[in-house]
């Protein structure tokens, strides 16, 4: 039996709630939805694209709100990501273009469950921890608004691999909690390569990519060193001379 159907990149408009759902939904998931239209249509095309659709709350789901719940827009309606669930008729979410907050911000939204209410998500209900809004350098939040001296200083520092104390706790939290491990990237690469041009043309997911790959060759050269100072290692290369030398 096939999986779910689900996209190849973020196909949405940057700033609209679906490119916002879309891109949060990928960042935890490593999985794109497809191209489904606008927010009010995700419902249906979740149900077609073999999604599982539940008017339960899911954690780390895509929320769906039908035209004029909960203010959602009259015409469109709205998506979000469920950051966490607040109670079994609650949950927060993260959006853009909803208040007039749009790209590059976004805010949190506590809604409920009810008619014209779905959670969407192609993996199940996911674990009780999320992964921080954007990338980790969200965690600069904690040092101050977005646009401000304190938070470009932070974002600055942490991008040459410098946690300054202010926004400690929250990269750490954030770090521990972040759904995407090293092989779930490469795999989202191998299955959808069109994912690495939506990958370059984020330079904060680009630049934590090649963080990543450095900290991989680090850690590989370590072990390497690490198990020649060994008995083992020591073993094996003597076992290799003598070979050598009977040679």
């Amino acid at each position: 039996m096939s999986g779910p159907i689900t996209g190849r990149a973020n196909t949405y408009p940057r700033g609209q709630c679906t490119w916002w759902a879309a891109e949060r939904y990928y960042e935890t998931h490593a999985i794109f939805p497809p191209a489904w239209g606008n927010a009010a249509s995700w419902l249906s095309g979740a149900e077609a694209s073999g999604w599982t659709v539940s008017s339960t709350p899911i954690n780390q789901s895509i929320i769906c709100l039908q035209p004029g719940v909960q203010g959602a827009n009259a015409i469109f309606g709205h998506v979000g990501f469920v950051e966490s669930i607040l109670s079994p008729t609650s949950v927060d979410t993260t959006d853009q273009n909803w208040g007039g907050i749009t790209y590059p911000n976004f805010t949190h939204v506590t809604f409920k469950t009810g008619p014209g209410v779905s959670f969407l998500s192609a993996v199940g209900g996911g674990s009780t921890a999320t992964s921080t809004p954007g990338s980790s350098t969200d965690a600069c939040l904690a040092c101050g608004p977005k646009g401000s001296a304190a938070y470009q200083s932070c974002t600055a520092q942490i991008a040459i691999g410098f946690v300054p104390d202010c926004a400690k706790a929250a990269y750490e939290a954030s770090q521990a909690a972040a759904g995407n491990s090293i092989q779930t990237w490469f795999n989202s690469l191998i299955n959808n390569p069109l994912s690495i041009v939506s990958l370059l043309s984020d330079p904060v997911r680009a630049t934590k990519a090649l963080l990543g790959l450095v900290l991989i060759l680090i850690a590989l050269i370590l072990a390497i060193v690490a198990f020649s100072k060994s008995p083992a290692g020591q073993a094996t290369g003597d076992v290799i001379k003598t070979v050598g030398a009977a040679a």
